[in-house]
């Protein structure tokens, strides 16, 4: 099944690297759609995006402990120098003061969400840092440079040596994550996918109805412009009845080199996705392995029955065997793993991307909100270690000894995570044909219903 995926992306992947520069864009769209709105593709996309969004508030919980540090330190600053205390100030046409922007006026008004910076960089950096934290930074630099300088920038006097200390070392400590998420954002082909999403939404987009005309939509205007009217043109410029056309102004070389550009993120993406589906493949190959070895080669039982009677600590036993054949090949986990205040039954602890596996034993018909339930704990485990690790995948491996043949979904899917479920049926030889106990269907609503209600 996932080398057939891998087939089909390869196939797509290609007919777009070898699309006419004239039709590139429009395939673009097709590509793109396909990885958002195919039933098989999709889930590995929008894991991409999630992983994004996940590390993006990581991002954002960090640069925002930078701005609480940084209201403790101005405080600090107005106490022990109340002249620079500038926060009172009135100022006019506060977009173009530079004077304002200097002030404490301005440090209040970012922290309050009163600042609308309505400037647009022509020319984006991508190292360009407009957070607010690097401007509350550059409010405290800029006072402490303002004390110890005069007009002729020559040093005049000290400023506080603990302050001025902890407002470098709060710096550099931003410099550092600043540019940790920066790299983040090259690598990254979550953004990356909902970039080219955004592109191939700007070629032909619905209409959004009359909009109130102020400075906001003349803002608006002017950055749709700016950023995106040469998608339109290279979309349709091409192919203009007028020979002298030009998408936005460009010369073929720059159309041929936007191109390339487009064609390396498309690259990225395909990568990442083509990635975890192997990755899933080979971790699938490996357990599938171990269920036929369980059903067809070993006989298992003999571990869990003493004297005809399972023993009290089976799911450990099988828990060890489990471990034991992943190790084997080339996997290595350890059992009953405790990280916070879970139990992982067994775990990768070393892996940024581990494999995660719940275990569940029954025996009889009594068993259906048991093995409900360690759904439930698996999805736990993935929900809170997600916040440390990249994780998107959970396994379920439920072993019958006997009573019904509980048939679960082969996977299911939640906003972040795919949890696969596997069936290990190592019952009696003798509970087959008529004998066999009538199968119990778990459908994927009655999981989500027992989900929602824990």
């Amino acid at each position: 099944m996932h080398s057939d995926l891998i087939d089909i992306l390869d196939r797509k992947y290609n007919f777009l690297m070898n699309s006419k520069k004239e039709d590139f864009m429009i395939d673009l769209y097709d590509f793109i759609q396909f990885l958002l709105e195919d039933d098989f593709f999709k889930e590995y996309s929008m894991k991409l995006i999630y992983d994004f969004l996940n590390e993006k508030e990581k991002s954002e919980l960090i640069f925002k402990t930078e701005i609480d540090k940084l209201k403790e330190i101005s405080e600090k600053f107005m106490k022990k120098y109340p002249e620079l205390d500038d926060s009172k100030r009135k100022f006019k046409n506060k977009t173009i003061n530079r004077d304002y922007i200097n002030s404490f006026a301005f440090f209040d008004d970012l922290i309050a969400g009163n600042y609308q910076d309505r400037s647009v960089p022509m020319y984006p950096e991508l190292l360009d840092d407009r957070t607010k934290s690097r401007q509350l930074l550059d409010v405290l630099l800029y006072k402490i440079n303002k004390y110890e300088e005069n007009e002729e920038h020559k040093h005049i006097r000290d400023f506080d040596k603990n302050l001025r200390e902890n407002t470098y070392k709060l710096k550099e400590l931003h410099d550092y994550n600043f540019k940790e998420w920066i790299n983040y954002l090259r690598t990254s082909g979550g953004q990356t996918l909902i970039e080219l999403n955004t592109i191939i939404g700007k070629i032909n987009p619905k209409p959004k109805g009359l909009k109130k005309i102020d400075a906001d939509w003349f803002l608006e205007s002017f950055r749709e412009h700016h950023y995106y009217s040469w998608i339109s043109d290279l979309t349709y410029g091409q192919i203009s009845q007028y020979a002298n056309y030009q998408p936005a102004g460009l010369s073929n070389e720059q159309i041929n080199d936007q191109i390339e550009v487009l064609k390396k993120l498309v690259t990225r993406v395909y990568e990442n996705i083509r990635q975890n589906i192997g990755i899933r493949l080979y971790t699938q190959q490996i357990i599938n392995r171990y269920k036929t070895r369980c059903i067809c080669y070993d006989n298992i039982r003999d571990l869990i029955i003493k004297d005809t009677k399972f023993i009290r600590n089976r799911e450990n036993r099988l828990l060890v065997h489990l471990t034991r054949y992943l190790f084997d090949n080339g996997i290595s986990t350890y059992y009953k793993l405790k990280r916070g205040h879970h139990e992982i039954d067994i775990m990768d602890p070393n892996s940024n991307n581990p494999l995660i596996i719940e275990v569940k034993v029954y025996k009889d018909s009594r068993s259906k909100k048991y093995l409900l339930n360690g759904l439930y704990q698996l999805h736990s485990y993935l929900n809170n270690i997600s916040s440390q690790l990249k994780i998107t995948d959970g396994y379920y491996i439920i072993y019958r000894l006997g009573g019904p043949i509980y048939e679960f979904p082969e996977k299911i899917v939640t906003n972040r995570f795919t949890i696969h479920i596997v069936l290990i049926d190592v019952g009696e030889s003798s509970e087959s044909g008529r004998k066999q106990p009538v199968p119990k269907l778990i459908i994927e609503k009655e999981i989500f219903t027992y989900l929602k209600k824990k």
